[in-house]
C-alpha cells in the first residue's frame, strides 16, 4: 500500500492564499511560504526512513520539494511525487489583477519553481502529472481574492497540457503518455492500460497538428474557472473510451 498525501504545513501556511514573493507582497495578499510544503515533505520522509512504508507525494509546486523527492530516490526510499498540469505553464504572475481564477492551492509558485518542476518531470523524479481538477460554480469565484474558492477546473486540459509540454521540452512521445497512464496506474496499484483483443478498451485518441486557443466558455465542465483562458495548444482530444465505452467524440 501507498501512502498518499498533499504536503502542506497548516501552520506555516496559516490562511495564506498566495505564493510567498513579490506579488503576493505588491497586492497585499496573505502568503504561504515554500517551507509549508517543505516542512510537511521532511516530516512525512523521516517516517518512510524510519517505517520503510511507501510515499507519494501528490501536487508538489516547490523546486525544493522536487529536489526533496530526487534525495530520496536516491537514498532508495520508496517515494514518489507528482504535479498538477498547470503548475508546469503558470506562476505566481498569473495574480496580477486579483484574478480568481489564478486562486490555486498548493499556490503557484515563483519562475525558478515552475522550471524546476518541468526539469523534474522530463527526468522522471516527478513520475506523474495529474489534472488537479477543481472546478467550481462562477459565483465561487466572484468574492475578493482571498475569499474565492481554490482551483481550476483541469480535466480536459491534462492531456493538451502534457502534450505542449511534451513538445516545449522536446520529451519524447511515449514518455510524456506515460506520466499520464503506466505511471499513475501502476502507483495507484490499477492494472495497467493496455490494448489488445478482448480487453475494454481505455483510449484517447489525439489529433495532432489541430490549432486551437483555450476559450473557458466551451469547456464541456459545469466548472468553467480556469487561468489558462487564450492558451494556445496544437494537439486536440478527438475522441476518448472509457472500458469500452465512448465518454467524449467530437473536434470540439
Amino acid at each position: 500500500m501507498t501512502v498518499h498525501i498533499q504536503p502542506l504545513d497548516a501552520r506555516l501556511a496559516n490562511g495564506g492564499c498566495a505564493h510567498e514573493g513579490a506579488t503576493a507582497t505588491r497586492l497585499g495578499l496573505s502568503p504561504i511560504p515554500v517551507a509549508a510544503e517543505v516542512a510537511a515533505m521532511r516530516f512525512w520522509i523521516s517516517l518512510v526512513e524510519d517505517t520503510g512504508a511507501r510515499l507519494h507525494f501528490g501536487r508538489l509546486s516547490t523546486a525544493r520539494g522536487a529536489d526533496l523527492v530526487a534525495n530520496a530516490q536516491a537514498r532508495d526510499l520508496p517515494i514518489s511525487a507528482d504535479v498538477a498540469a498547470h503548475q508546469l505553464f503558470l506562476t505566481d504572475a498569473a495574480l496580477d489583477g486579483f484574478d480568481p481564477a489564478a486562486h490555486l492551492m498548493p499556490p503557484l509558485r515563483s519562475e525558478a519553481d515552475r522550471l524546476a518542476l518541468r526539469d523534474a518531470v522530463r527526468t522522471g523524479v516527478i513520475e506523474a502529472i495529474c489534472s488537479d481538477h477543481q472546478p467550481h460554480e462562477a459565483d465561487a469565484k466572484r468574492d475578493p481574492f482571498p475569499l474565492t474558492a481554490a482551483g481550476a477546473s483541469g480535466l480536459e486540459l491534462l492531456w493538451p497540457l502534457t502534450l505542449k509540454w511534451m513538445t516545449e521540452d522536446q520529451v519524447p512521445a511515449l514518455a510524456a503518455v506515460h506520466r499520464l497512464t503506466c505511471a499513475p496506474a501502476r502507483r495507484l496499484g490499477l492494472s495497467l492500460p493496455r490494448i489488445e483483443a478482448g480487453h475494454p478498451a481505455d483510449v484517447v485518441l489525439i489529433q495532432p497538428d489541430a490549432p486551437w486557443t483555450l476559450d473557458p466558455a466551451r469547456l464541456l465542465s459545469r466548472g468553467r474557472n480556469t487561468p489558462l483562458a487564450g492558451l494556445s495548444f496544437d494537439h486536440r482530444v478527438a475522441a476518448c473510451w472509457h472500458l469500452g465505452v465512448a465518454r467524449h467524440q467530437g473536434s470540439d
